[in-house]
């Protein structure tokens, strides 16, 4: 609904747009039929497209997606193929056909793509131009969402030791304690025996917050979700996250009445850090404590809105600044963030795809393995980095050197956010209902973000 108010005459085409990643049931069955399914449907309609749709992302979906195209271009942006067989596929060879022909009417079929990135690629891949006023693309190719092409320019995806894709961490085939899957996939006939691998589909991602904002408010959601459930999958996405980062202090000295030190971020994930939509935010919350604990430095704080401020409460962060990248840290009102903004053709920030014509930022920590010679680097590269020679391939250091007179101790805590405060003020600005009830339900979670990582050392 909030792209869709400053670009009405593209309606239809942002409703196809956005279903059929989201609600691709329906769109597809809808699709099928040579109509159209869009927002009202899903909302409101009882028809049976709408209620596939409000099913979100399906087993049938996924499972009936075929090999062909995948990976290419005209895959991305939902462009997957669906068979009309009936036939559901997975990764076993010569499945025992029988038990799921009877009771849902699918015949499982081996098949090695759906354990491929590519697979994945169709919906986190997503490729927009900028409308013009009748809702026509006039603007140039923007990379929205890149999860796969980051990987594939990585050393995750040419085979050495890091060698994973996307299933293998965001559907592991090992339970929690580390040790493979095997399961028998139906008791009847009894003679079947386990097999393996068997993937945990729990697809975590990052977005803890998005979860909590459900599980607050379930009533509201309609879902059969409860919100333990909700808040099981926030934690488990914060597990994730801590998973893909490691921060380091280094270098700590002490100059008189300055202290200087380095930190050291390095990404372990098979893509960069953070992925995905372009409004989320990895920064570095800097403190520097006194024997007592008592803190004389201070950045990277936020407010009850979890808005970046200085010590005094100032709100650094705004939908119209663009924070700038930092190699090095030197006062309070200064953060070291790493996020993408994407900018309209004046430059300005920009939170809606469909106005973006590029970046105005993108200093999201790079994969390791990263290549500026990879056929796939003009759509995975950096915007506003090129000053920083400590922003490389696989991470960046960031140089602190700043008054605290009496130091004894340094404090870093790398936290993310997957709603920023100035993201929250451009739906306020927004000024549509849904936008309304988005900040409505924002507002009561946890805004100050999850815990990444941490580090200490002491002042000498």
């Amino acid at each position: 609904e909030r792209a869709e108010h400053p670009q009405p005459a593209a309606a239809a085409f942002i409703d196809e747009l956005c279903t059929r990643c989201h609600a691709p049931g329906g769109a597809r069955e809808r699709a099928a039929a040579g109509a159209a399914f869009g927002l009202a449907d899903v909302l409101t309609s009882d028809s049976v497209e709408a209620a596939l749709g409000r099913d979100g992302v399906t087993c049938s979906v996924c499972h009936q997606i075929t090999p062909d195209g995948l990976g290419q271009p005209a895959s991305f942006n939902a462009g997957f193929t669906i068979g009309d067989t009936r036939a559901i596929f997975g990764p076993h060879a010569n499945p025992f056909a029988m038990p799921m022909l009877r009771h849902t009417g699918y015949t499982p079929t081996q098949a090695d793509h759906m354990a491929s990135a590519e697979l994945c690629a169709t919906c986190h891949t997503v490729v927009t131009r900028a409308l013009d006023d009748v809702g026509a693309p006039t603007g140039p190719e923007v990379v929205e969402q890149a999860p796969y092409l980051e990987w594939r320019n990585s050393e995750f995806a040419t085979g050495g030791p890091r060698a994973a894709t996307c299933v293998g961490c965001h559907a592991p085939t090992i339970d929690l304690d580390g040790a493979a899957i095997a399961t028998q996939i139906s008791s009847m006939p009894p003679w079947l025996e386990p097999r393996q691998p068997v993937a945990r589909h729990v697809f975590t991602g990052a977005n803890a917050t998005m979860l909590r904002v459900f599980a607050a408010a379930a009533d509201w959601t309609g879902s059969a979700v409860v919100a333990d459930e909700f808040e099981a999958a926030a934690a488990l996405a914060e597990t994730t996250l801590r998973g893909g980062l490691q921060l380091a202090i280094t270098e700590v000295a002490r100059q008189g009445e300055r202290v200087a030190f380095t930190v050291a971020l390095r990404n372990l994930a098979g893509h960069k850090f953070p992925t995905g939509y372009p409004n989320r935010r990895l920064w570095l919350h800097v403190r520097v404590l006194d024997a007592g604990g008592a803190t004389l430095f201070e950045s990277g704080r936020t407010d009850a809105a979890g808005r970046l401020v200085d010590p005094a409460g100032r709100v650094l962060e705004s939908a119209e600044r663009i924070l700038p990248h930092l190699d090095r840290l030197t006062s309070a009102d200064q953060v070291a963030a790493w996020e993408a903004v994407l900018v309209d053709g004046s430059g300005r920030p920009q939170h809606l795809v469909l106005d973006a014509v590029g970046y105005g930022k993108d200093n999201r920590l790079l994969p390791v393995g990263w290549t500026a010679d990879h056929p796939d680097a003009a759509r995975t590269g950096s915007v506003g980095v090129s000053a920083d020679p400590d922003f490389v391939a696989g991470g960046d250091v960031v140089h602190v050197d700043v008054v605290a007179p009496g130091a004894a101790r340094v404090e870093v805590v790398a936290r993310f956010q997957s709603v920023t405060g100035s993201t929250v003020e451009r739906f306020v600005r927004g000024a549509t209902p849904m936008a309304a009830r988005f900040v409505e339900l924002v507002g009561r979670a946890p805004r100050a973000g999850s815990t990444v990582a941490t580090a200490t050392a002491v002042v000498p």
